[in-house]
């Protein structure tokens, strides 16, 4: 059964660790960094997890690898959202 994330809407998305990947990236991390926190973040998710969830456990793991990372990741979500 593929897992489901829970989207601020409610609406409900099949999990892509590519995601998580990517936006990394794009927030300025090496591919092998962006690969590790995929990967860390993917062992903990559940059905119907919140994706603020995993926002949070993005930054925690992205914290642990660089953490000038963080503050990237965040200024390239607010460019996202607009």
């Amino acid at each position: 059964m593929e897992i489901q994330v829970t989207k601020k809407s409610g609406a409900l998305e099949p999990f892509q660790r590519e995601k998580i990947v990517k936006s990394c990236i794009n927030a300025g991390a090496t591919k092998e960094v962006a690969e590790r926190v995929a990967n860390e973040v993917a062992k903990n998710v559940r059905d119907k997890i919140p994706t603020s969830e995993i926002r949070a456990a993005v930054l925690s793991n992205l914290s642990k690898e660089n953490p000038a990372l963080v503050m990237k990741y965040m200024e390239y979500e607010q460019t996202k959202k607009k």
